[in-house]
C-alpha cells in the first residue's frame, strides 16, 4: 500500500435549513504509516461494500470536478491539482444539498493511493469525526487524524472510488465504484451523497 495524498474537509449543514457551507482544510495532510494503514482499511472495507459500477456522465468535460480529475490523472499529478479537485468537489456538493432540506453535514476524506498494482482516487463520507478520530487543528487550519487510535470503519456511510488504471486507458469497462450502505439509506448524509453521485455518474452494471 502506498498513500500518495490525503485531505479532509467538513460539510456544514443543519437539518431543516437550506443554508450550507464547507470548512476546508488549507493544505494536505502529511502522509505517514498510520494514515496509510487507515486508507488500506478503508479500501478493504470498500471492496466488500460496493453496490454499483459507473462511468462519468457524457459531456462531463465541462464540470470542474471532471476537469480536475482528468488533469490530475493525465498530466498534473501535483498537490495543488489534488487540492483543487477536493475543493471544487465540495463546492459543487455545497450548492447541490441546499435543495435537500433534511440533509446534514459530515466529513469527506479524499485520498490518492496505490494497492496491489492499482491506483485509486477515493472519497468516503464519515458520519462523525470520532469514528475516524478526526480533529481540527486551528494552528494549521486543517483537519487531521489521530492514527494511533483505531478507527470505526462502520461509520463510513458512503463512498466514491475511481480506478485510475482503467480510466487512463479509455477502456469500455466501468472505472467508478460506489458504496451506499442499505441500512443507512434513510440517513440524511446519504441524501447528500446520492445527489452528488447522481450528478457525476451514469449507471452501467458489470
Amino acid at each position: 500500500m502506498k498513500l500518495n495524498r490525503i485531505i479532509i474537509h467538513e460539510l456544514i449543514k443543519e437539518a431543516g435549513k437550506t443554508e450550507a457551507s464547507f470548512k476546508p482544510s488549507t493544505s494536505l495532510l502529511t502522509v505517514n504509516d498510520g494514515l496509510a494503514s487507515m486508507i488500506q482499511e478503508v479500501h478493504e472495507s470498500f471492496e466488500k461494500l460496493i453496490n454499483s459500477y459507473h462511468k462519468f456522465k457524457p459531456h462531463s468535460e465541462h464540470k470542474s470536478v471532471f476537469i480536475n480529475i482528468h488533469k490530475y490523472t493525465k498530466d498534473d499529478e501535483t498537490d495543488n491539482r489534488f487540492y483543487n479537485w477536493s475543493k471544487t468537489s465540495m463546492r459543487e456538493l455545497e450548492g447541490e444539498i441546499k435543495s435537500v432540506p433534511f440533509a446534514t453535514g459530515g466529513y469527506y476524506v479524499f485520498s490518492d493511493y496505490e494497492i496491489n498494482g492499482l491506483r485509486f482516487l477515493s472519497i468516503v463520507i464519515v458520519r462523525n469525526k470520532e469514528a475516524f478520530n478526526i480533529k481540527w487543528d486551528p494552528t494549521t487550519e486543517m483537519y487531521n487524524v489521530d492514527s494511533t487510535e483505531n478507527i470505526n470503519i462502520d461509520q463510513m456511510a458512503m463512498g466514491f472510488r475511481l480506478n485510475v488504471n482503467l480510466y487512463k486507458v479509455a477502456t469500455n469497462r466501468n472505472y467508478i465504484a460506489l458504496i451506499n450502505k442499505k441500512e443507512m439509506e434513510h440517513h440524511s448524509i446519504l441524501k447528500i451523497g446520492s445527489v452528488w453521485m447522481r450528478d457525476w455518474t451514469k449507471t452501467e452494471y458489470q
